[in-house]
């Protein structure tokens, strides 16, 4: 198959795809586009999965329309659906971890433990306004690579960032260490990172409903973490004013959004443009607040947990 004749194409590895409205490609991927099953309330077009369910003699791939149930959390429904809880009062109010409070994006550089191979410890990093994390690198340089350390005794590997009434902008690359494995003692010590963004709940503030968002620069090609977007924008793999990026994305975790504004033009018969990878560490080990949210989630064994 030649790679000119084909479109980019999503990929959710060890995971499903749900959508409240439909799923839709322009053209049949070479490759499976997710592991399990992919939910839709309408329609869905082009997706295949490597799950097969039996319909009449020959089986077919997982697709379910009609699912009504499925809503992201947001704030009408008080960030609970069929999918999941996120407790956003519980976790600003300490109840899940101590809240470490961010004045802007240079103090999160300064406060975040990863930036100094330290791990979350089950912290909870909060801030009000736009977080950017990292600088665009010039054209043909990759972005800083940042690595997200597993604890040692006694300490925790996992945290959650919020950004409240703001959106995140990703210039840096992200990744687990894949230490843990080696010196295993407890699944709290396995680095597992949150990331929700919040749009501004105030409906007289002047940018209600325009926060809340995730836009990644085009140089990034690999993050981790539980991401939650709340923003009507949703996620953008790249990030504007850039409207195409050429590398491959790849997220160790899930994503959760109001939309995907997928722009990576990278094509290849086994690789997904971009890639979600259900990792299991949300599940394994929730970053504060995302444990309601993960209860229906897989759980891996530790040999199964990505490095």
């Amino acid at each position: 198959l030649c790679t000119k004749l084909m479109y980019p194409w999503p990929q959710i590895v060890n995971g499903n795809v749900f959508t409240k409205y439909l799923a839709k490609l322009r053209e049949p991927s070479p490759a499976d586009n997710a592991t399990y099953c992919v939910t839709a309330d309408q329609s869905v077009l082009n997706f295949k999965t490597t799950f097969k369910i039996q319909v009449g003699a020959e089986p077919q791939d997982c697709i379910i329309t009609g699912a009504t149930d499925y809503e992201r959390p947001k704030p009408r429904n008080a960030y609970s659906t069929a999918l999941g809880r996120l407790d956003i009062d519980g976790l600003l109010a300490g109840k899940y971890g101590e809240v470490v409070p961010i004045n802007d994006s240079d103090d999160f550089a300064n406060k975040f433990p990863p930036f100094h191979d330290q791990p979350l410890d089950g912290k909870v990093y909060v801030i009000n306004g736009d977080l950017v994390i990292g600088a665009a690198p010039e054209e043909g340089k990759k972005p800083a690579s940042i690595v997200v350390p597993d604890a040692g005794l006694d300490l925790r590997g996992n945290g959650t960032v919020v950004v409240v009434s703001g959106d995140l902008w990703i210039h840096d690359d992200f990744s687990y260490n894949g230490a843990f494995l080696d010196n295993f003692t407890a699944l709290s010590q396995l680095a597992s990172v949150g990331w929700i963004v919040l749009d501004e709940t105030d409906p007289m503030k002047e940018h209600y409903g325009t926060l809340g968002n995730i836009y990644i620069d085009k140089s990034v090609t690999s993050l981790v973490g539980a991401f939650f977007s709340g923003g009507q924008a949703g996620v953008y793999t790249v990030a504007p004013p850039d409207t195409d990026g050429p590398d491959p994305l790849t997220v160790s975790g899930l994503m959760v959004a109001r939309q995907f504004h997928l722009s990576r033009s990278f094509k290849s018969k086994t690789q997904g443009s971009e890639q979600v990878i259900y990792d299991g560490r949300a599940a394994a080990n929730p970053p504060p607040g995302f444990g309601d949210m993960t209860k229906t989630l897989p759980i891996f064994g530790a040999g199964q947990i990505s490095q």
